[in-house]
């Protein structure tokens, strides 16, 4: 239990007990002030704590520290209140597996979200995080499904439009794994130019390598790939290029 709790739960001990006795002679009014002065002031720091600890946390993966960011949304998840913030966490969870290369984990964790009761923005980053990692796991006929079952949460909309370039190298990968490279090509080349993620930069550069390497272009393959080596240190990516093969 957080510290501030306790201190929450001193200064509301308090107040009760300098309620004036007895406590008929309090007014209607009186009591409406009290709770408002409570419960208002300590609800808008939860609030502000709360999203400020998701940046926060978010902010791990956007630097590259895949490990830190995988422990600090377990206790999240841990401790989350309420199914709805349990689920946003478990989502988040599944993109710090795909750069690990934890794919089968990640699909595994998000089986056991109903997505469709999501709320529409949460449905989106579900969408995208599935594909993601389908897409590791080269199941390219459930990406196609998946894609085809949730047209509404792909097309750009206000609800996808803060990890619209993710969602866009996805559909690049999905694309250049389907056969379609010059497609696949454009949007991860789009996708870069938003990318704010190191890692998520390290995959586009890793997949456009691999379309400059089938169409026999080594030079610009060999830069692609130094990219990706850069910025994705500690991902799946490195683990491929330095010796292993896919």
């Amino acid at each position: 239990m957080p510290v501030r709790h306790f201190i929450y739960l001193f200064i509301i001990s308090v107040t009760v007990v300098k309620v004036p006795r007895p406590v008929c002679f309090i007014e209607a009014n009186t009591v409406l002030y009290l709770i408002l002065a409570l419960v208002l002031p300590i609800t808008a720091l939860e609030l502000y704590l709360l999203i400020r600890r998701s940046y926060v946390i978010r902010g791990y993966l956007d630097q590259g520290d895949v490990n830190k960011f995988i422990e600090e949304t377990d206790k999240e998840i841990k401790y989350a209140f309420g199914r709805h913030w349990r689920r946003y966490y478990q989502i988040n969870k599944t993109a710090g597996l795909y750069y690990l290369g934890r794919f089968k984990e990640a699909i595994a964790l998000l089986d056991t979200i109903e997505y469709k009761k999501l709320q529409k923005i949460y449905r989106c980053l579900f969408v995208n995080n599935r594909l993601a990692n389908l897409l590791g796991l080269e199941q390219i006929d459930e990406a196609e499904k998946l894609i085809r079952d949730n047209e509404e949460f792909i097309k750009p909309s206000i609800y996808n439009r803060k990890f619209y370039y993710a969602l866009q190298a996805n559909l690049g990968i999905f694309k250049y794994l389907n056969g379609e490279r010059e497609v696949g090509r454009y949007l991860l080349e789009e996708s870069i130019k938003e990318h704010k993620s190191k890692l998520g930069l390290a995959v586009a550069h890793y997949y456009l390598g691999c379309i400059d390497r089938d169409e026999r272009k080594d030079i610009e393959a060999a830069a692609h790939f130094e990219k990706a080596i850069e910025f994705g240190k500690g991902t799946y990516v490195n683990q491929i290029l330095n010796g292993h093969t896919k």
